[in-house]
């Protein structure tokens, strides 16, 4: 079995459904996707720091017997050279943008797809009222969620150690000026990992619930990027 393991909102190695599900051959991979990137102007940090993060993944996988191939190029472009080559399917997680919905029902026409609630504790239809339509108010969502406010802690996903890199040029990593960006000095918060800025949260949780609503104090998570990108789970953050 050839199978491609698609990072996207998901750069972590750890509590990582991809590598949990994953069987015999894989193929790592991420796409800095020009149709995105291509919206953006060349002094943008989020490039910057979504590139730092990439990098961060593919030695992160080294460090457990894999790699990852890095493209500068649209999705389309990408699978559509791997649709001879005998993958059976592409694993990644569901992304609910309307950009990232249309895209992958394109993708899925070349090579198929199996997707994961990995950047959600639940996926949207598993939270819905007695009728089966979705919420339009957030306290009756959030009293639905019950299940996980009585849980003491939420079971992450293991890696499969049995897998089997297919051979590839890993070496071949666009830089950022290749890609027409210019690297970015990025603030403190950001060039902390997301285990750092959870123990620094440590420190101001109980204070929390007030100290959120003054701009002057540093007092909230600084969680959110990572959490965009998946650098770290919801579940690792619920459990921790």
């Amino acid at each position: 079995m050839k199978q491609i393991l698609w990072f996207r909102r998901d750069l972590r190695v750890a509590d990582s459904a991809i590598l949990s599900f994953a069987k015999d051959e894989v193929l790592p991979i991420f796409i800095f996707d020009k149709n995105i990137l291509n919206l953006f102007s060349s002094d943008d940090r989020r490039v910057t720091f979504i590139y730092k993060s990439v990098l961060k993944l593919k030695e992160d996988l080294k460090k457990i017997g894999l790699d990852l191939a890095i493209f500068y190029s649209t999705p389309k472009e990408v699978f559509s050279k791997f649709k001879d080559d005998d993958f059976e399917n592409i694993l990644c997680s569901v992304d609910f943008d309307d950009y990232a919905k249309k895209r992958d029902e394109e993708i899925a026409k070349i090579i198929p797809m199996q997707t994961f609630t990995d950047s959600f504790i639940t996926h949207p239809n598993d939270c819905l009222k007695a009728d089966k339509t979705p919420y339009k108010v957030f306290t009756p969502y959030y009293n639905n969620l019950k299940f996980i406010w009585d849980s003491y802690k939420l079971e992450e996903f293991k890696t499969n150690k049995n897998l089997k890199l297919i051979p590839f040029d890993f070496d071949s990593t666009p830089t950022l000026e290749n890609m027409g960006f210019i690297k970015q000095n990025l603030p403190q918060f950001l060039q902390k990992s997301a285990d750092e800025l959870l123990q620094d949260f440590e420190q101001k949780i109980d204070n929390y619930k007030i100290d959120r609503d003054f701009f002057d104090k540093n007092a909230t998570s600084n969680l959110a990027v990572h959490l965009r990108f998946g650098l770290i789970s919801p579940r690792q953050v619920f459990n921790k």
